[in-house]
């Protein structure tokens, strides 16, 4: 993995559906949080999948309501010395990733990006 790769990923999990970008050579996206039920409370993902390289890319959206709920819950939550509920979900969306599709990608690696 490089450093254009994750910037890539990061701004596909910003973007509409509609407005998916070009994956290089050898990468496919494999699933998003909405595949498992967790994009909520603000929370999306998108896993991507190189079998050549045996990678894994997760990339995490941020906050990205500032003036709305998003952000108010994040600060509060943070405010108050709890972890945000969307740490949850990413763990979650994570395991499911690693773990799942009958474990055939359990050897590969995994790599994180994103914001927050």
């Amino acid at each position: 993995m490089n450093h254009y790769l994750y910037a890539l990923f990061s701004l596909d999990a910003y973007q509409d559906a509609s407005d998916n970008i070009n994956l290089p050579f050898g990468w496919s996206t494999i699933a998003t949080s909405d595949s498992f039920g967790l994009s909520q409370d603000g929370y999306f993902a998108i896993a991507y999948v190189n079998e050549v390289t045996k990678e894994i890319a997760i990339s995490h959206r941020g906050t990205d309501d500032i003036f709305g709920n998003d952000f108010d819950d994040d600060l509060l939550q943070i405010a108050l010395g709890r972890i945000p509920d969307q740490y949850a979900y990413s763990q979650t969306f994570s395991t499911n990733i690693k773990d799942g599709f009958g474990g055939s990608l359990s050897d590969y690696t995994v790599s994180h990006t994103g914001h927050s």
